[in-house]
């Protein structure tokens, strides 16, 4: 009987021993992965302002470069696009009093219907 205990707290002591010296092993490498992490990369910033503003300046200093480089072309692309705008506006006004009056004269259609009540 007496070797049954011994057999029995050497396992414990094996088993709890196991348990920590494994914890530690997993602390350890954990804690190596984030000191590695932070001393070898460098972190990544994204710059929401002066890139899109630089990006900004460039596209705006070509259109002004092309402006001036050729007024005339663009000035008769800026009448024939905005005569073309007053012309659809138009069509858009017309098609849309004819719908319109469409629409009330089928409302006035029905409500002079008789209905039959079952």
């Amino acid at each position: 009987m007496p070797r049954n205990k011994s057999y029995i707290k050497l396992m414990l002591t094996r088993i709890i021993s196991t348990i920590i010296i494994s914890i530690i092993i997993v602390a350890l490498i954990h804690y190596l992965y984030l000191w590695l992490s932070n001393n070898l990369t460098s972190p990544k910033t994204k710059d929401y302002i002066t890139i899109p503003r630089k990006k900004y300046n460039e596209i705006y200093e070509n259109i002004n470069s092309y402006e001036e480089t050729n007024p005339k072309i663009n000035t008769s692309y800026n009448l024939e696009k905005n005569n073309q705008n007053i012309l659809d506006n138009e069509s858009m006004k017309n098609e849309l009093k004819s719908y319109l009056s469409n629409l009330t004269q089928d409302v006035t259609s029905y409500s002079t219907q008789e209905y039959t009540v079952f």
